[in-house]
């Protein structure tokens, strides 16, 4: 690892902070390693100044990071993730596709637009061991907002969101008989009206198929 351009007034000084910290994945019997931190002149290469650090390894037991399963939400939902606690003092960082850390713990919240993963990392207090897992919060981009009434007794306007699909439509099916109907969506729109009034009363399940995929569900009550 080198930095670089890092420029000193003359009779200058400043500190750096240096940390070691080992994969538990890479957990070997090797107990002692020596690492040297080299200051050269940038203009000439000519070794000004260093330090030599030596580690003397302690024996430890392995541990697994794990940051659960993965989730699936809607748009504009949010989703709680955890961390499994290991046997020791740790630190929990959780980190975006980005790299960016985002938050320090067990159980953070996100509320991602699209399908991501993130990444934690846990880094045992004692020694620096670190290992790391990867979690995937699945977005379904196409859902079902709302229907009002709900319930119905002659029309329910369904209000959807299939932006960026080919084709749309909407499943309406009588849980009781499991008769249905499909109705076909104008993917230019947010909304489509059904006349209910025909339906005999109960309970129906209103689904929304995107690309021919199942892709979000919600329960209407029919009562006349």
């Amino acid at each position: 690892m080198v930095l670089d351009n890092i420029t000193l007034p003359a009779g200058a000084y400043t500190t750096m902070e240096v940390n070691f910290n080992f994969l538990i994945s890479e957990l070997t019997p090797k107990r002692k390693f020596t690492y040297h931190v080299v200051l050269k002149d940038s203009s000439t290469d000519s070794i000004i100044g260093g330090e030599t650090y030596v580690i003397h390894k302690q024996p430890r037991p392995s541990f697994d990071a794990m940051a659960g399963n993965n989730e699936t939400i809607d748009k504009n939902q949010s989703v709680t993730l955890y961390a499994d606690p290991i046997n020791e003092n740790a630190v929990y960082n959780w980190y975006d596709p980005d790299g960016n850390l985002i938050f320090t713990g067990l159980d953070p919240t996100v509320s991602p637009m699209i399908t991501t993963t993130y990444k934690l990392e846990v880094i045992t207090e004692t020694d620096g061991f670190k290992d790391y897992d990867i979690v995937t919060v699945n977005v379904n981009p196409y859902q079902i907002e709302s229907m009002i009434p709900n319930p119905a007794s002659s029309e329910v306007t369904i209000s959807y969101d299939v932006t960026g699909a080919t084709s749309a439509y909407i499943m309406l099916v009588n849980q009781t008989t499991s008769n249905s109907d499909n109705y076909i969506l104008d993917i230019n729109e947010t909304s489509v009206t059904i006349d209910v009034s025909t339906y005999p009363a109960g309970l129906y399940s209103v689904v929304l198929v995107v690309n021919g995929e199942i892709q979000s569900s919600k329960n209407l009550s029919v009562n006349h």
